[in-house]
């Protein structure tokens, strides 16, 4: 099973349903994931991956998915802001992954 880390806030949102949806870039680690997979959350939660969709950056992904699944209580600008701030430009142009997730355990 893979292992993902997420902060804690954000982890503690997944954990409470209010986050559904998992933004990141395309790292070549991340490829292998697919639809269905479980995944351990920083080892003390499993995650269902429900769905995979790929975008070329994160305005693009911001158009078709709901910013309130990715940060609850943001707008499309803050959670555009947010991930700016984890991610520099040269990694977003690796491309960007949205896992749909629930919460197994």
């Amino acid at each position: 099973m893979k292992n993902l880390w997420v902060k804690k806030k954000f982890f503690d949102l997944i954990v409470e349903g209010k986050k559904t949806l998992e933004v990141r870039v395309l790292y070549p680690s991340l490829r292998s994931i697919q639809k269905g997979d479980l995944i351990s959350l920083n080892k003390k939660a499993i995650i269902r991956v429900k769905d995979i969709r790929l975008y070329p950056n994160f305005e693009t992904m911001l158009q078709y998915e709901d910013a309130s699944k990715i940060l609850p209580g943001s707008n499309r600008e803050e959670v555009l802001r947010c991930l700016q701030s984890l991610y520099s430009p040269q990694k977003e142009r690796l491309g960007v992954f949205v896992f749909e997730i629930e919460l197994v355990k």
